[in-house]
């Protein structure tokens, strides 16, 4: 009789295919806390997710999806800025999303074994990080301050030079020594050219954070508690 083949893992800490176990995250203050992680299939991949945020409304949930390797990379060593690319909305860093299908689908267009991270900050935890958070305007539709830093960092970082028209010199000074960028995710179609004057760039509705330094990584890396991790090959 022939043998069964043996199943991949999911995520490369948890031997089970189904449900959730636990996994002690290094660094944390506490060592006690672990960080959950669910193997998602298809019978429960609706009701893990929806239980999950049921369960935390009291708090802000942010996600990051990544290739399950990475993920274990980022729960053994951390927060990594500069890893991350640099022709993106506000920046190079470390991204994420207040969305979690925004996360999950951002990862899995290129990868079958993906994990959405999720990190969950107490309601005040932006108001805590002072001087080094800024928050663009969410409430209007119009923000010329978000769409010339979205300009900038995806058409003219890439022609290797600044743009004098945009007049943008003062908002890079505001924001070069801020740990955490927050606001809308810039439309997918936004051509990699110099912005025009006429020129405006969609938001997406998703409302994203980009972390800058390593410091703010380090504050941001304590909140890890969960990850939901997918293989679309099984």
């Amino acid at each position: 009789m022939a043998s069964k083949k043996k199943k991949k893992e999911y995520f490369p800490f948890n031997g089970a295919i189904n449900g959730k176990s636990k996994f002690p995250l290094p660094g944390r203050d506490d060592r006690s806390e672990s960080i959950e992680i669910f193997n998602i299939d298809v019978e429960n991949k609706k009701s893990l997710v929806s239980e999950y945020k049921d369960s935390n409304k009291g708090y802000i949930l942010c996600y990051h999806g990544t290739t399950s390797e990475n993920a274990k990379a980022i729960v053994n060593s951390g927060i990594n800025v500069t890893k991350g690319k640099s022709k993106t909305d506000f920046g190079q860093g470390f991204y994420v999303a207040e969305n979690f299908d925004y996360s999950r689908d951002y990862v899995k267009q290129s990868s079958k074994e993906y994990t959405v991270l999720v990190f969950k900050l107490n309601q005040t935890f932006w108001i805590e990080q002072g001087n080094s958070f800024y928050d663009f305007d969410l409430k209007e539709d119009v923000d010329k301050n978000w769409e010339q830093y979205v300009a900038y960092n995806r058409c003219i970082v890439t022609s290797g030079r600044l743009n004098k028209k945009s007049n943008i010199k003062p908002l890079l000074s505001q924001l070069e020594c801020k740990s955490f960028i927050r606001g809308h995710v810039g439309a997918k179609n936004l051509e990699r050219r110099p912005r025009t004057s006429n020129q405006t760039i969609a938001k997406d509705p998703t409302i994203q954070v980009c972390i800058k330094t390593n410091e703010g990584a380090q504050r941001f890396f304590r909140f890890l508690y969960a990850a939901f991790s997918y293989n679309d090959s099984l």
